[in-house]
């Protein structure tokens, strides 16, 4: 099945996990919710039906993503995750959103188009850097300025451009700001 082992699950007897494979998803459609299975799509197919990202996951905003306009993205649940989440190719100016209190988990890559719209309805969007402590990952935000950023991963963080925070945690793992102004 679909599930992926976030930890917390000791001591023994704990869940266990069958090994999940990693998936490339692209998000089709337009506008709409994280959790919508409509709009992820596999790399290889141009409509939606895939279940929502996991940790293992690599996610992709493209010129597919938005029908011809301006497209929204609303985190729709407490949290959400991927791997790497890269909107280089989005059109449009998209608009990343949450309704309040979300989180969006990332165990990888973070890259932001220029421009795009950051919000959250009440508290503020939060990103959470989780990667493993064998990676090395990189931040680019694309002069897009993040409200909340936690640095919870194990892995070595490397900031390709300026990091503009409102609130910055960092607990675990080593940022790299690169000499790039945080």
């Amino acid at each position: 099945t679909n599930s992926i082992d976030l930890g917390n699950n000791s001591p023994a007897p704990s869940w266990q996990f069958a090994p999940s494979q990693p998936r490339s998803l692209r998000w089709v459609g337009g506008t709409g919710n994280w959790n919508d299975l409509s709009h992820w799509a596999s790399s290889a197919l141009p409509t939606g039906g895939e279940c929502p990202p996991t940790a293992l996951d690599d996610v992709a905003f493209d010129a597919n993503s938005d029908n011809g306009v301006p497209f929204t993205v609303t985190i729709d649940a407490e949290n959400a995750f991927c791997r790497n989440m890269d909107w280089s190719y989005a059109e449009f100016s998209p608009k990343l959103t949450a309704v309040s209190g979300s989180a969006i988990n990332v165990y990888g890559n973070l890259t932001l188009l220029p421009n795009m719209a950051l919000t959250s309805y009440g508290i503020p969007l939060t990103f959470r850097f989780k990667g493993e402590s064998s990676g090395t990952y990189t931040i680019k935000t694309s002069g897009n300025k993040i409200i909340t950023a936690y640095f919870q991963g194990n892995g070595e963080y490397l900031l390709d451009g300026p990091l503009t925070v409102d609130y910055l945690y960092h607990s675990t793992g080593t940022l790299r700001t690169q000499d790039n102004a945080v």
